[in-house]
């Protein structure tokens, strides 16, 4: 008790404070922590401060060396990074040209088409008019949740360059979109927010502060990242996490009666794949990013069906999932 109490000054120091209030965490624990994550606890940051970086601690030099692996990998691709944006970038150009393309009908009011005035006095209701319908493209949302958690680790750099370029390519874009990473220790669950909806696009730049630590319960994450994404104005939701297929807390932080002790193996992929279940079923389309080894590879195939993309190196990524996108975006109604 004593150590659990000690949790929190912990994860305020190492990940930063939690932007909410009390009452708006408490009602976000009472939403989500149910079931498999009954008094499980969260907590949603913004990050750790500049400062926190530049203060010659040993902590401060862990964090540099971290942030410095991902800025070097961006700086190694470059080119590939480059082409990476712009091939999402086209995609979702072209997913919302062909979704914005105009709905048309004939109708009693409109534009009058001449050809069909032939019908005067020949039929009962000629219909001489067409109705054009625009479709409004600012109705799409996107969320993007990156698995942070220490089996990451070995590819962390990896992990930070393809979410970025994603991040930057929606910017270009001007998509409406957030970017968190999510990772547990102890009995909190950590949501770190790198970039809000309609932050400035020079915040993509701090997705390269990513780091891969700890454990993970990809069900609580969904479940606390979904709530807010459905809460938005915008009709057409898209739920996208970056994973290694692999929910995995392997520390329990209280003995609960009825509650496996562990959240691993079965008992985690079937929460995660109820959480997914329960977000499409409430009109969200999610999409799995699968960062992970061959071992993993069925556990994302039953956690996201056949909504999900493997990306092995960087140069693959804009194609990838430039064209995952823009299936997902045509299939919108």
């Amino acid at each position: 008790e004593e150590a659990l109490a000690a949790v929190p000054e912990y994860l305020a120091k190492n990940f930063g404070p939690s932007f909410q209030t009390e009452q708006e965490a408490q009602a976000l624990e009472r939403a989500v922590c149910t079931g498999i994550h009954e008094n499980r606890r969260l907590l949603l940051t913004n990050g750790l401060p500049t400062s926190a970086y530049e203060d010659g601690s040993p902590r401060a030099a862990s964090l540099s060396a971290s942030r410095e692996r991902n800025l070097q990998m961006l700086a190694e691709n470059e080119a590939s990074a480059r082409q990476g944006i712009r091939s999402i970038e086209q995609a979702f150009r072209n997913a919302l040209i062909l979704r914005d393309q105009p709905d048309v009908y004939q109708s009693d009011c409109g534009v009058l088409v001449n050809s069909a005035l032939w019908k005067v006095g020949r039929c009962e209701e000629p219909k001489l008019f067409q109705k054009i319908v625009r479709q409004d493209q600012s109705t799409v949302v996107v969320e993007l949740l990156i698995d942070a958690s220490g089996s990451q680790a070995v590819r962390q750099p990896m992990v930070a360059l393809q979410s970025y370029l994603f991040s930057a390519a929606l910017s270009r874009i001007k998509i409406p979109h957030r970017v968190m990473s999510y990772c547990t220790y102890g009995d909190h669950t950590v949501l770190c927010r790198f970039r809000d909806y309609d932050s400035p696009a020079p915040a993509d730049r701090r997705i390269l502060e990513y780091r891969a630590t700890s454990n993970n319960r990809d069900g609580l994450a969904l479940a606390a990242a979904g709530a807010d994404l459905l809460r938005r104005r915008e009709e057409h939701k898209i739920l996208i996490v970056f994973s290694d297929g692999l929910p995995n807390d392997m520390v329990s932080g209280r003995a609960r009666e009825g509650v496996p002790d562990k959240y691993i193996g079965d008992a985690a992929i079937q929460d995660t794949c109820l959480q997914v279940r329960t977000l499409r079923r409430a009109g969200v389309h999610v999409i799995g990013i699968f960062l992970g080894g061959d071992g993993e590879l069925e556990n994302e195939r039953m956690i996201y069906g056949s909504s999900f993309l493997r990306i092995r190196r960087a140069e693959d990524f804009g194609g990838s999932a430039g064209k995952r996108l823009s299936e997902t975006l045509l299939l919108l109604n």
